[in-house]
């Protein structure tokens, strides 16, 4: 499981319960506030700046529907991500 160091994933007692009975994940922690060290922000610049650029939604749930639909496509993209990691320059073994 990759994630950044913010508070809110770490301190949740119900993240720390689940990772208390899964032995197998092993956790990456990315750099804190350095947004060109973490990979989720290239995602998430790809996202906003490419797939979802011109986009205007009538709704929030509409906007929902297509960051999602987006989001999924992403994650089956493995050049995508992989160049997310590459280019954030960080050794992780996947």
């Amino acid at each position: 499981m990759v994630w950044d160091r913010h508070n809110i994933h770490g301190r949740s007692r119900l993240v720390q319960a689940w990772l208390a009975d899964e032995p197998d994940v092993r956790l990456e922690n990315l750099p804190g506030y350095a947004p060109a060290l973490n990979p989720d922000e290239m995602v998430w610049a790809w996202l906003k700046y490419g797939r979802l650029a011109n986009l205007t939604p009538a709704t929030v749930a509409e906007l929902r529907d297509h960051l999602l639909r987006e989001l999924e496509w992403a994650a089956f993209d493995g050049e995508l991500l992989a160049g997310c990691f590459n280019h954030a320059h960080l050794g992780v073994m996947l």
